[in-house]
């Protein structure tokens, strides 16, 4: 199971199934995705993660301006580690990181990978 398809069921498990004050319950997004005829309990994977990210809009256009941005920190952050003290750009570098992963915009593997990337760079 990929990262985003763990996220979209730790959302999915966190909703209500059928009464929810804000209107988000699990009953009123499979009808609204899959029609009257279908039931919440039927839906695999595959449909959950498909759910959750028309909800949560999750796409690659808003993943990459953060990889991006995330990015251009750790390369500063990767030149002042070479030679000198940490400084400023490595804490902004490590903020950004947590704030990426704390609010789920980007996941662990991709921030890994891009990390190694550089690395492999310099």
């Amino acid at each position: 199971m990929n990262n985003t398809r763990t996220q979209a069921i730790q959302w999915w498990n966190g909703l209500f199934e059928y009464i929810n004050p804000s209107g988000i319950n699990k009953s009123a997004l499979t009808e609204k995705y899959y029609g009257k005829e279908r039931r919440y309990q039927s839906l695999t994977g595959s449909e959950i993660e498909e759910i959750w990210r028309k909800e949560n809009k999750t796409n690659e256009v808003s993943q990459n301006i953060y990889l991006n941005r995330l990015k251009e920190q750790y390369i500063k952050a990767k030149e002042e580690w070479n030679g000198r003290l940490i400084l400023k750009n490595c804490y902004e570098y490590d903020a950004m990181r947590l704030f990426c992963l704390d609010t789920q915009l980007l996941d662990f593997n991709t921030i890994e990978v891009m990390e190694y990337e550089i690395n492999s760079s310099f």
